[in-house]
């Protein structure tokens, strides 16, 4: 293929260079508009189908219908989720299969989307307990995805990664880094979902088991 140009094999096949670039942009902006779309998605914890997540994509600056939106939920495969009844647990002894600890207290990282740490905390609302579950990056030491929930379940921590991942762009390869045991939230990440989860986003999972190790360092939740 040395030697060949873009607009040589435009001219062979009969469209305009500037149609071929149009093109190109058209579907780096179909690509952005379904990882928005699924970002807004997780972010409302895949509970709100499109008569609700029209009025965030028009938010964030994008002008379609509430049937548009439908189409690309659908292709997606994505729909609202009905709450399931709560069911509290804060298993800290469970007998789940662990990851190893890949991370080695190594807390310095040179690139964004390397390794994520990740953490629930709880916070007392007038309404009762609600948690928090987060996903740091250890680049930037910045938040990059979170969800809330009156249940402290795996779906918390799936919403979390998902959401993450979809404002992070999907990147390939991160390692997310948790607590296996000694703590409340350690069966979550142990769950067969959110390992499954991983594994499909291509992701590598890494577990400690000393809180004190790993807030002294990471400072998640403090």
């Amino acid at each position: 293929m040395n030697g060949v140009t873009v607009s040589s094999v435009c001219k062979c096949l009969g469209v305009s260079t500037s149609g071929y670039y149009a093109w190109r942009k058209r579907q780096a902006n179909t690509a952005q508009k379904y990882n928005d779309l699924k970002a807004v998605y997780w972010q409302h914890h895949a509970r709100l189908g499109a008569p609700s997540l029209v009025h965030d994509m028009h938010d964030l600056g994008y002008s379609m219908s509430e049937r548009t939106v439908g189409r690309m939920l659908k292709k997606l495969g994505l729909r609202s989720r009905i709450a399931r009844k709560y069911k509290h647990t804060t298993d800290s002894n469970h007998r789940l299969p662990t990851a190893p600890n890949l991370l080695e207290r190594q807390f310095t990282v040179i690139q964004p989307n390397k390794v994520w740490t990740t953490d629930i905390t709880y916070i007392r609302t007038t309404q009762g307990w609600l948690y928090l579950c987060v996903m740091l990056d250890l680049f930037s030491r910045r938040i990059v995805g979170w969800q809330t929930s009156h249940r402290i379940d795996r779906q918390l921590v799936c919403d979390a990664f998902n959401y993450a991942m979809a404002r992070q762009g999907y990147p390939m390869g991160v390692m997310v880094h948790s607590l296996a045991k000694q703590c409340f939230s350690g069966s979550q990440y142990c769950s067969r979902d959110f390992r499954a989860l991983l594994l499909t986003n291509n992701c590598v999972q890494s577990m400690s088991g000393s809180l004190a190790q790993y807030t002294a360092h990471v400072g998640i939740m403090q």
